[in-house]
């Protein structure tokens, strides 16, 4: 895993792990899920986190994702969901 410059990240509404610059407060500061949208009007990076969302719905202003981050196996997601 590798921090990269945002540019490079995918653009295609896949959730990324970036830096968020623009944070409301210091407690939504940091590293968080987001993925980038793409409108007739509009686009740009928006929080996957609907709390983080409706607090600041203008969404991140990331400078860099982390690149390679390794996928999650599916076992343990069924497992996370009791199935």
């Amino acid at each position: 895993m590798y921090w990269e410059p945002i540019d490079s990240a995918p653009k295609d509404g896949r959730p990324v792990i970036v830096n968020d610059t623009k944070a409301a407060t210091p407690r939504t500061a940091g590293i968080v899920l987001a993925k980038y949208a793409s409108y007739p009007d509009w686009s740009g990076w928006i929080y996957c986190d609907e709390a983080l969302q409706d607090f600041n719905p203008y969404g991140p202003e990331p400078t860099c994702w982390l690149a390679n981050v390794p996928e999650i196996p599916e076992t343990f997601l069924k497992e996370l969901r009791n199935e």
